[in-house]
């Protein structure tokens, strides 16, 4: 998957277009479409990234082990947890870990 339909993508779960994303970051209009063709500067790019989340690594597919979306769906949302919240799930994980490093 190119850059530009993984920020698609990121964009859709948050419910808004690259053109509003655009705006938001202060690029100029269809400056993210056009990087399927240019590469973006390393600010830019960690400008998405920082925005959603997300490392700079995985808008590249330089991850050899990149979560799938719905991972990265839960981690961002995990992001937005309070403390307690998460300190539920975290618990709820390392239980899961160890049921299943048992077998």
């Amino acid at each position: 998957m190119g850059i530009v339909a993984k920020i698609k993508m990121l964009a859709d779960e948050r419910k808004m277009t690259i053109a509003e994303l655009e705006r938001k970051l202060d690029f100029s209009n269809g400056s993210i479409r056009r990087w399927d063709k240019q590469s973006p500067s390393v600010d830019r790019l960690q400008k998405v990234a920082d925005f959603f989340n997300v490392t700079a690594d995985s808008l590249l597919d330089r991850s050899g082990n990149e979560p799938s979306p719905k991972a990265q769906s839960i981690a961002r949302r995990y992001d937005n947890f309070s403390s307690d919240q998460q300190e539920f799930f975290d618990a709820l994980f390392e239980t899961v870990e160890r049921k299943f490093d048992k077998k």
